[in-house]
């Protein structure tokens, strides 16, 4: 080829490195958007930017708490068990997915919220429902994919909680009977939640932190998922970064310069902290209304008057309240973190420790 031994021996490694090089700034470009900050002449690099820090630490975080691709698999897999196991039924009804598989706020090991649709049905005739696929979750075929849980037959909405038996899956389901008509505030939400990228994200970093303390249980007293996502929406409405559900979207004015995930999340604790008792909320109007009859009260969207936050008592309120203030000392702490408040100890993407690694 025109070279010596020795030339193409001192050539390959350099090509390699330059190789190297090249696929770390590919990496840095697809994590952030934007190609790395050039070098100076002497080979080092420019301290990066502390809008690039931020944009590679967001994308870790949305990474993180989003499900992957194995939770929307297994999800899948077991809702259709779950038809499977209602096709023996004299009535056929459909079996439709609501909650936060349609709101787009679920995290990695969340529940799924099952409901066949039989029309207009009353409570009695929703448990008769419920004990017929009681009785056919005990044979087969659905014997072989899903195992009874649970029956919460004497709840106000009864369900039943049944595990898939599939090999690689630990989803749990929930499943209850109602009409097609209830899931118009699961897409109210989806619907207001597509306005922001960031609102989404902070809806899942609430969820996990409340789900890590168990202030999730609504049967123990404590708010429920949805009232922690309708929660964290008003909270978002109040900042102007998302419009009520009852303005249209094409006029809203979206807010120019929004707060960071992690300042988000603190002043989200700080409102949290101020709420007093009787306060009542609406993500529909975005309003404050007075409600004196409930610890905590927050309408449904598309349900006038119904307080998706119902269960909380005033003691375990006032222990959400003492859990916000122990983040914010963390957070406020000269080693806090959001990682370290949300469980995590450090950084888990490898395009973010092959990006720290070339900037060094």
């Amino acid at each position: 080829s025109g070279s010596t031994p020795s030339q193409r021996r001192w050539s390959r490694p350099r090509a390699r490195l330059l190789l190297l090089r090249r696929k770390k700034r590919t990496v840095f470009k697809l994590v952030t958007g934007q190609p790395p900050l050039p070098r100076r002449k002497n080979g080092t690099r420019r301290e990066t930017s502390a809008k690039t820090q931020q944009a590679v630490f967001e994308r870790s975080l949305r990474a993180r708490l989003a499900p992957g691709q194995h939770f929307w698999d297994a999800a899948g897999a077991t809702v259709d068990d779950i038809r499977a196991a209602v096709g023996c039924f004299a009535a056929k009804p459909s079996v439709e997915v609501f909650g936060s598989l349609l709101q787009g706020t679920s995290i990695d090991g969340s529940d799924v919220d099952v409901r066949m649709v039989f029309g207009t049905v009353g409570r009695s005739q929703a448990v008769r429902y419920l004990q017929l696929l009681m009785k056919a979750l005990y044979r087969p075929p659905a014997s072989r994919t899903l195992r009874l849980v649970e029956a919460i037959l004497t709840a106000k909405v009864p369900i039943l909680r049944v595990r898939s038996l599939r090999q690689g899956s630990s989803i749990h389901a929930d499943v209850s009977v109602g009409g097609s008509q209830q899931g118009a505030c699961d897409v109210a939400v989806h619907d207001v939640l597509e306005c922001d990228v960031r609102a989404r994200d902070l809806v899942r970093m609430v969820k996990h932190w409340a789900r890590q303390r168990g202030l999730n249980k609504a049967y123990h007293g404590y708010p429920s998922s949805f009232s922690w996502v309708l929660l964290a929406i008003f909270y978002l409405q109040q900042l102007g970064m998302l419009p009520p559900v009852n303005r249209r979207k094409d006029v809203w004015k979206r807010l120019g310069n929004p707060p960071s995930l992690q300042e988000l999340l603190r002043n989200f604790l700080v409102f949290c902290r101020q709420i007093q008792y009787g306060c009542g909320m609406s993500v529909t109007t975005g309003k404050f209304m007075p409600k004196e009859d409930a610890v905590l009260f927050i309408e449904v969207p598309c349900e006038k008057g119904q307080n998706a936050a119902r269960s909380v008592r005033f003691p375990q309120w006032r222990e959400v309240k003492s859990h916000a203030s122990d983040t914010l000392s963390t957070l406020d702490s000269q080693e806090g973190h959001v990682w370290s408040v949300l469980g995590e100890q450090k950084l888990r993407d490898p395009h973010v420790r092959a990006w720290s690694s070339e900037s060094e």
